[in-house]
């Protein structure tokens, strides 16, 4: 019976590709009518192969199942961890860099996950989704993540660069910083126990775990400009 299963779908197969070739020399010799015609019986055919197996394996293999709880399930888990921490504090982190970075971190998964949701979308409405994918799928949370926190770290650290004077109030928290402090890295404490995201790390965060390559484009340019600093000054010790 296996092999039965087996010689029909090579058979199916072999039907498919005989019908893609004519299709395609009918192209080359300018039958577009009859090339169309070809593929679309062509279509026809693979859409029978593909409607003829289990419900199950078109659910996992062809519109990725478990790929979507998989997402959808660690988003609402970051969110319900970022409303839990919000209220109860699950984490003791008495200094706002800890408490940002968390954030950026959450939000970045968020974006993470959001990307490649959409990407997810796009592949099984195209019929192009891979069970190859699953790897990058697993790991995009975590990857937009490290993205998120990245990002945060790389605007304090250019804060605390660009503004020295301030490095003290920012590492402690002290709620006497300019409103510059405030925009770019602090939580504001508004009763004991209880701190606020500031909202300007919500949108960076997101961006970044969701557009990669914007955050790459930073990452690399600042890479370039320690690169062209350090070649500076060996020019000049020469």
């Amino acid at each position: 019976m296996f092999d039965t299963a087996q010689n029909k779908d090579k058979n199916i197969f072999e039907d498919i590709q005989e019908r893609l070739k004519d299709a395609r020399k009918r192209l080359y010799a300018n039958e577009l009518p009859e090339a169309d015609y070809e593929a679309s019986k062509d279509l026809h055919l693979y859409n029978k192969a593909l409607y003829s197996v289990f419900q199950r394996w078109r659910f996992a293999n062809v519109y990725g199942g478990p790929m979507w709880f998989y997402l959808v399930g660690f988003m609402v888990a970051v969110l319900v961890f970022y409303w839990f921490h919000e209220d109860i504090q699950v984490f003791s982190l008495n200094v706002k860099i800890q408490q940002d970075a968390l954030y950026a971190a959450t939000w970045g998964t968020v974006g993470g996950i959001l990307r490649w949701l959409w990407f997810l979308k796009y592949r099984v409405t195209d019929r192009k989704y891979r069970n190859s994918f699953r790897l990058y799928f697993l790991s995009v949370p975590f990857i937009g993540g490290l993205f998120g926190a990245f990002l945060y770290f790389i605007l304090l650290t250019g804060f605390l660069i660009l503004t020295p004077s301030h490095s003290p109030a920012a590492l402690t928290g002290n709620n006497s910083t300019s409103n510059s402090t405030a925009l770019v890295i602090s939580t504001q404490t508004n009763s004991p126990g209880s701190t606020v995201t500031n909202p300007a790390i919500i949108p960076l965060a997101i961006l970044a775990g969701f557009n990669w390559e914007f955050a790459l484009v930073i990452f690399k340019r600042i890479g370039d400009s320690f690169k062209s600093t350090s070649e500076a000054d060996t020019k000049i010790g020469k």
